[in-house]
């Protein structure tokens, strides 16, 4: 009988055992079923990532990459997989280095932001940026590597494209500074030898002797250049002088007539005749077109000294009493009388006569210029005022005059040719003040103060313009240069006469006189404002890139190796987990991405509207925005938020009216930031929002129930990455953006709150 229900008892336990074990069975399979339900989700992440998803094994081969990388590269996971990826993705100069930083990573030593290129299928070449986690097994073995990467390319264009200008801008630079320190040589030779030509009491072959002593120091090769005057069968050389294989020469005419020429001999060779520059033919041509004029010059003067009797004058000699009566004349003279339509004995015009007055009423010597028979002449009129009449000394200046004419309108050449370099050109001696001799009209479009205001330092020295901050920089990067003799380069800012500061570029060099001393700087200055805001854009695109999306993508690891780590164990809560972490961290960095790319949009943009106020072109144009139409779109887009808090929300808009004069989609942006940021922080109560005009401003409010801010933090809400929280998600650039666009339309916006738990305000105005 014990027997028996000791059985009975046995085959109970069997069948409770039994029954536990289906029961744990049936667990099994439900949990089975939601393991493989949630990697479907899991992999459909994966899959949508707008980044690359890659995983390598130990020896470097391909295990998987996402669809992302499928459409990037344009190989299809199966055609790749088990190959090894250096030999499949880089090119072979590449590899060695690639495979080092692989091994690093497999060590354990992952890179952040390691940037390289990948060759697609069809041989185009991607930069990719890098992120790196070393997988391991259950016992800690390394098993592969996750890598995330971001196509980059577009990044890469950009800052070649900066890399390529500045260059361009700097070749430019060295161009036209080349340019004008060569019509800075020749406008310093032409006034070197007029003031030797000027000097009084030389002779002729005292001054040619002189030029051709001055001329090799205008020219490229100084010490390698000789000179020689050759005039009337004299010559005129330079000590030591050879006749080198290299020549130019410019022949000197007086009178109409070729008298003699100017000879440049230079050792060394160059690409436009010979050694010499194109701008030193121009400048040879010049000197003999001088020298000619020169001579035409002192000999007419010597022929009227030597004439003392007016018969045996070559020139027009003429007597008039003080009633105009013409008294005498010589042979030229009758010419002249014959062409005033007058004689002796005869009368002259009454303006001739009241000339002659005022000439005896002086009782000194005046000149006096007319043109005749379309010949010009200078008259010297010398009163005889006890005799009563003046005696007319008359030369033909035409020829001269022609000359003073050609050589002002070359002047003037040069002038307009210095105007029209894009900088600013100049000449200053090298003090404290950097006093200008010259400086180019092109000063006030970046300086806003005319060129004469610093001529002598008038009215301001240039050096009053520049930043404090820079005027060491500028001071040692002119002295170093000028120590060793070499043309120097600097970037400094300025401040205009509004306020407003200006990047400029300078290049210039030191000019020495005769006895080798230095005498004054010559240069060229170029505004590159819109290049440094360019680089500052560029900086601060790749900043926000970097800041936004570091943690985001460490949250997506943490999330797959959550995930992985729950399929391992079975844990259920760790599978849930990692695919929220992911899933909420790719949508992250999507929304960041957009954001960003609203900061660099609103920037350029910004820069852009700049530049064509500065050039006084038409603005863009402008359409009134219904501020209603904006507010129910920002509110759209927050609805699920504001329905799963259960705010409540009151809009105070007048019906078709409250227009912004703006762009549509910059209305749309602010609206949109200022909503969404009250919502995320209002957790009980409303938002209501609010708009009137004022005194010409139309003021808009967005109030909030919310948690309020800080006093001593309202003025951080407008700063970059600004957030309330740091555990908050989002970029922190939401209200910058608002606060660069009121800006832009000549508005303004503030914070208002009463403090933590209070609720805050935002207020924007707009001109209306």
């Amino acid at each position: 009988m014990g027997s028996r229900e000791g059985s009975v008892g046995e085959i109970k336990r069997l069948k409770a055992r039994i029954a536990e074990l289906e029961k744990v069975a049936a667990e099994d399979k439900k949990s089975v079923d939601v393991m493989r339900k949630e990697k479907e989700v899991t992999q459909s992440l994966v899959r949508t990532a707008q980044v690359i998803v890659l995983v390598l094994d130990t020896k470097g081969r391909i295990v998987s990459f996402n669809p992302y990388m499928e459409k990037l590269c344009g190989y299809r996971l199966k055609q790749v997989k088990g190959k090894s990826w250096f030999s499949t993705f880089l090119r072979k100069k590449n590899r060695a280095k690639i495979r080092k930083v692989f091994l690093n990573a497999i060590d354990n030593v992952q890179t952040q932001g390691n940037i390289n290129l990948i060759v697609a299928k069809d041989g185009r070449e991607i930069f990719i940026e890098w992120y790196d986690k070393t997988l391991k097994d259950s016992d800690g073995n390394v098993i592969g590597l996750l890598s995330i990467g971001q196509d980059i390319t577009e990044r890469k264009k950009v800052e070649e494209e900066l890399r390529k200008q500045k260059e361009n801008l700097e070749e430019l630079v060295n161009e036209r500074t080349r340019e004008l320190n060569e019509r800075v040589k020749e406008l310093s030779c032409l006034y070197g030898i007029a003031g030797i030509v000027g000097e009084e009491g030389r002779s002729l072959e005292n001054i040619f002797q002189r030029v051709v002593e001055f001329i090799p120091k205008c020219w490229q090769y100084p010490k390698s250049t000789s000179a020689r005057i050759i005039f009337e069968r004299q010559e005129f050389k330079t000590k030591a002088f050879k006749e080198f294989s290299q020549k130019q020469a410019s022949n000197i005419v007086t009178f109409g007539k070729t008298s003699g020429a100017v000879e440049v001999y230079c050792l060394k060779e160059k690409e436009y005749e010979g050694p010499f520059l194109k701008e030193e033919r121009a400048l040879i041509d010049a000197i003999a077109e001088r020298l000619g004029r020169m001579v035409e010059r002192k000999k007419t003067e010597q022929s009227k000294a030597f004439a003392k009797f007016p018969l045996e004058n070559p020139n027009p000699v003429l007597r008039i009493a003080k009633n105009g009566e013409v008294l005498g004349s010589n042979g030229e003279g009758k010419k002249v009388l014959k062409a005033w339509k007058s004689g002796v004995g005869k009368k002259v015009s009454e303006t001739w006569k009241k000339t002659t007055r005022e000439a005896l009423k002086a009782k000194s010597v005046m000149v006096t210029e007319a043109t005749i028979d379309e010949k010009v002449y200078s008259f010297n009129m010398a009163p005889v005022a006890d005799s009563g009449y003046v005696n007319l000394y008359a030369t033909d200046i035409t020829e001269r005059k022609k000359a003073d004419e050609a050589l002002r309108e070359s002047e003037t050449k040069f002038r307009t040719l210095v105007d029209n370099i894009t900088g600013i050109t100049y000449r200053c001696a090298l003090d404290e003040h950097w006093t200008m001799e010259y400086i180019s009209d092109v000063v006030k479009e970046v300086t806003g103060y005319p060129a004469s205001d610093f001529i002598g330092n008038r009215v301001r020295t240039y050096a009053s313009l520049i930043q404090p901050d820079d005027v060491k920089l500028v001071h040692d990067a002119v002295h170093e240069a000028v120590d060793i003799k070499r043309p120097f380069t600097v970037e400094y800012r300025i401040v205009d006469s509004r306020g407003e500061i200006h990047w400029l570029f300078e290049r210039g060099q030191a000019i020495y006189g005769d006895d080798g001393s230095l005498t004054s700087l010559d240069g060229a200055i170029f505004d590159i404002t819109e290049r440094k805001q360019l680089d500052k854009v560029k900086d601060t695109l790749i900043r926000d890139v970097s800041h936004s999306l570091k943690s985001p993508i460490a949250m997506v690891e943490i999330g797959l190796n959550m995930w992985k780590k729950g399929a391992r164990l079975n844990r259920e809560d760790d599978i849930n987990n990692g695919q929220k972490i992911a899933y909420d961290s790719i949508k992250i960095v999507r929304r960041d991405i957009s954001n960003i790319i609203e900061a660099f949009t609103l920037d350029m943009r910004k820069m852009e509207r700049k530049k064509l106020l500065r050039k006084k072109k038409k603005k863009k144009k402008k359409k009134k925005v219904l501020l209603r139409t904006a507010v129910n779109e920002a509110i759209k887009n927050v609805k699920d938020l504001i329905k799963q808090k259960k705010l409540k929300v009151k809009i105070n808009l007048p019906e078709g009216a409250h227009k912004v004069l703006a762009e549509k989609r910059d209305i749309g942006v602010l609206m949109g930031n200022i909503i969404d940021n009250a919502v995320k922080f209002t957790d009980h109560g409303g938002i209501t929002i609010s708009s009137k005009t004022n005194n010409n401003w139309l003021v808009i409010s967005i109030k909030d129930t919310g948690r309020g801010i800080l006093a001593k933090d309202k003025h951080k809400g407008f700063e970059s990455f600004y957030k309330r929280n740091v555990s908050m998600e989002g970029t922190g650039l939401g209200l910058t953006i608002c606060r660069e666009i009121v800006e832009i339309y000549g508005g303004n916006i503030l914070i208002k709150s009463k403090g933590a738990g209070k609720g805050a305000a935002v207020i924007v105005k707009f001109p209306v």
